[in-house]
């Protein structure tokens, strides 16, 4: 699809496009499930070598730009729900690669949790876990009522999340609850990345750490 016909986010991530091509998985398609897929950005990576791709995501809005950016014909594969309540029960089959690019910590811990362990049954032999998420030195940790641990609902309006909830993760706490309630993971990669940008008037510090690896 020409970039300017694309609604939403137009891009994958940068961090997710290097997996991809690391892993050599432009060579050997197969099926790939994205948690909050957003517009369908990433899943547009996938999709452009021959990936059978599938999303859920909550927003409506979003839905029907990943249907349009995707140019899918049917509902089974970009589905509405909301993770806080698990997975959607529609979603059958297993995947080759799951993906939850900046998703799990609008979540509570104890959903999160859930997801994961509804998410074992869903993976096949080899099959690659991407997951990203805040660290605890982003620039929203504390920034709000503090509801669990590590998890705030953010009081501030620079970055368009005011009474949303951000529970933020060490990498190696994630890994270690991917390993408790999925499996374990095999070659895992961990990466961590700083970066800031202007946000109404503000300087955000965006820390965010990257893991994934194969089961």
């Amino acid at each position: 699809m020409d970039i300017k016909n694309i609604k939403g986010m137009k891009y994958p991530d940068i961090y997710l496009i290097r997996t991809f091509f690391k892993l050599g998985l432009h060579k050997k398609p197969g099926r790939v499930l994205e948690l909050g897929c957003g517009s369908g950005n990433n899943l547009s990576l996938f999709k452009s070598y021959g990936w059978d791709v599938f999303g859920v995501d909550y927003s409506d809005e979003q839905i029907k730009y990943a249907n349009h950016n995707l140019e899918c014909l049917d509902d089974d594969h970009i589905i509405q729900y909301d993770l806080s309540k698990g997975l959607p029960p529609s979603l059958s089959g297993k995947f080759d690669f799951i993906l939850c690019a900046n998703v799990l910590y609008y979540i509570n811990r104890q959903s999160m949790i859930d997801v994961l362990g509804e998410l074992k049954k869903f993976i096949t032999p080899k099959c690659v876990l991407f997951i990203s998420g805040r660290t605890p030195d982003d620039w929203r940790f504390g920034k709000g009522d503090n509801v669990e641990h590590n998890g705030f609902i953010i009081d501030r309006h620079e970055t368009g999340e005011y009474g949303l909830l951000n529970v933020f993760y060490n990498p190696n706490e994630m890994k270690n609850l991917v390993s408790q309630y999925i499996g374990k993971l095999n070659n895992i990669v961990i990466l961590n990345t700083t970066y800031e940008n202007i946000e109404n008037g503000e300087l955000i510090n965006n820390h965010d750490f990257i893991l994934y690896g194969t089961f």
